[in-house]
């Protein structure tokens, strides 16, 4: 009972804020208008994926098409997945709690769209264009949030003390489910159920990286199991005591590359434009297109016999797109893991190109243009989810050639 009376007070005074705080601001934002556009906009904040890549793409606007006579501000949706970011892009963006409240109340008052940035329903109607970089902005801008000089001597303090001690590292990011079954208990969220996969088939993989020098750190807040791999070589680090958030976000914004599952915690190592590596990775159609230094390894597709979907099939059906497990149930398809020397595979695969050591000739070409000229021919969404420009300048992210293989065969 004390509960809910506690919300509802809540509930009453932001009410209360909105028409005595909210309105009069948002009527001042129109008086001033002739001088300047000040705008208000939200960003979410409960995935730090989403968070990344949206603030991202505001930096970038922000450094290309400045404007003196435009102000943007910003209020968080909810508490941010990872407080340190928080810090992090607010030394960029304008970022404060009163802004709700003038974005509330700009709703009531007449010409509301030219004061938002982007609202609630623009956000997510256009949330591949926000977070996918289909205008090849970063390819024009600079590091968008960069480090204090202090913080980098932390994070790298930290490499030192846990035996890294030449700061070659690999992050591995690894989905499972237990981030969004802890953090959100009463969401169902199975639906995504499809992304996750063993981090014990990772292993092969991560002693390859060892024996070719690299520190290998797998990461992560909250995960379900530990891996088993004996090395001191190897950081299983949701189960350090010594993690923070600060070390989530420095960690993947650093690595020498990183190995993920294409799931929230590998866009702090896109917008920082690491190289990534990734396997397990579905659905086909989302592979990294904009960061030229990236692999995409996706889980195969197969039919109620186990026999694999052509990718022209996967395209018709729309499973090329595909978000949530019920699609691929509709077609009494499944989908089926990496094998750990696929995924060992890809791991050299990078760590070669990287390195400056990848032979050209192992390059399928001519497979890898007949998976581009089928998907820009025969998806209709292509250029919602990739700059065309990109390909035509071969600056482009793509498919593993252990992908490029396997089905070729």
């Amino acid at each position: 009972m004390k509960e809910l009376l506690t919300i509802k007070i809540k509930a009453i005074t932001k009410e209360l804020l909105v028409y005595l705080f909210g309105i009069p601001a948002a009527l001042l934002i129109r008086l001033l208008y002739p001088l300047i556009h000040i705008r208000v906009g939200i960003l979410p904040a409960d995935r730090i994926g989403h968070l990344a890549e949206i603030s991202m793409h505001f930096s970038c606007t922000h450094d290309l098409y400045e404007n003196k006579r435009i102000l943007n501000l910003f209020f968080l949706s909810c508490a941010p997945a990872n407080t340190f970011f928080l810090k992090l892009i607010k030394r960029k963006l304008h970022i404060y709690r009163f802004v709700q409240f003038i974005y509330k109340a700009n709703l009531y008052l007449p010409g509301s769209a030219i004061f938002y940035n982007v609202d609630e329903s623009g956000l997510y109607a256009n949330y591949e264009k926000l977070t996918r970089d289909t205008q090849n902005l970063r390819k024009k801008t600079k590091q968008a949030f960069p480090f204090s000089v202090a913080e980098d001597i932390c994070g790298n303090s930290f490499l030192k003390k846990m035996g890294c001690s030449n700061n070659k590292y690999v992050c591995l990011n690894i989905r499972d489910s237990a981030y969004l079954e802890q953090t959100f208990p009463n969401r169902d969220n199975s639906y995504h159920d499809y992304r996750d996969s063993d981090c014990q088939s990772y292993a092969l993989a991560v002693n390859e990286l060892i024996s070719r020098g690299y520190f290998v750190i797998r990461m992560g807040s909250l995960v379900k199991d530990k891996m088993l791999i004996d090395s001191d070589q190897f950081l299983d680090y949701p189960f350090c005591e010594l993690s923070s958030d600060f070390l989530d976000i420095w960690l993947m914004a650093n690595c020498t590359f990183c190995i993920s599952t294409s799931s929230g915690l590998d866009s702090v190592a896109d917008i920082y434009r690491r190289p990534i590596a990734y396997v397990n990775a579905l659905p086909f159609g989302d592979f990294n297109s904009s960061n030229p230094k990236t692999i995409w390894m996706p889980k195969t597709i197969v039919d109620k016999n186990n026999q694999a979907i052509p990718l022209e099939d996967i395209i018709t059906s729309g499973i090329i797109s595909f978000h949530e497990s019920e699609d691929l149930n509709k077609y009494d398809w499944h989908e089926v893991d990496n094998t750990d020397e696929e995924i060992c595979e890809v791991a050299k695969e990078i760590e070669e190109k990287v390195a400056g050591i990848w032979d050209p000739s192992k390059d399928n070409t001519i497979q890898k243009q007949h998976v581009l000229n089928l998907l820009s021919t025969h998806w209709d969404e292509f250029t919602k989810y990739h700059n065309i420009n990109a390909f035509k300048e071969k600056s482009y992210g793509h498919f593993s050639e252990t992908f490029l293989n396997k089905i070729s065969k």
